[in-house]
């Protein structure tokens, strides 16, 4: 039996958000996976704490800042009970490069026995914009499971796979 599982996140006020777009990932398996920061402002800085279902983790020392990055310093943690701080900022007070896109890339590991639907949230979420705005924004998303069967000869169905896989799940009920 194959499993495979489709993860989205999303925080969201206005036009502000930060985000991890769907992906899959089987039991045992280590993805690279973006975690998105947007807005209408230029940010300088942001803080999030990302709570993960038990079976996932995150790898924050290999945690990187993308081609966004302009000058920033990145801190990644675990701060206990599978819950992962992760902020960015400049002693420049420089903005990021773009107002969006992908800003941070970390390695996320499936455990083996990982085989359920489960929620990822995101708490005390903070954007500060170069003309000293802080945006608090927080959200949360479910993580569905799917099972794929092997295909028989006289099977020819396929697993169903997400509708849209770089859809961020949007919440709009902050």
């Amino acid at each position: 039996m194959l499993l495979t599982l489709a993860i989205s996140t999303s925080a969201n006020s206005a036009n502000n958000r930060i985000y991890v777009k769907d992906f899959a990932i089987m039991p045992g398996e280590t993805k690279i996976v973006e975690i998105y920061v947007e807005s209408d402002l230029e940010v300088r800085s942001f803080q999030a704490d990302v709570q993960l279902p038990d079976g996932l983790s995150m790898d924050c020392s290999k945690a990187v800042l993308t081609k966004r990055n302009n000058e920033h310093i990145l801190y990644a943690d675990t701060t206990g009970n599978n819950v992962y701080t992760i902020m960015a900022f400049s002693l420049s007070n420089a903005a990021f490069n773009s107002t969006d896109g992908a800003l941070i890339e970390v390695p996320v590991t499936a455990s083996n026995d990982f085989t359920r639907s489960n929620l990822i949230q995101i708490h005390d979420a903070t954007i500060e914009a170069a003309d000293k705005t802080v945006l608090l924004i927080d959200g949360e998303a479910t993580c569905h499971a799917f099972v794929a069967r092997p295909i028989a000869e006289s099977d020819d169905t396929t697993p169903e796979e997400p509708e849209n896989p770089d859809s961020p799940n949007e919440n709009t009920d902050n």
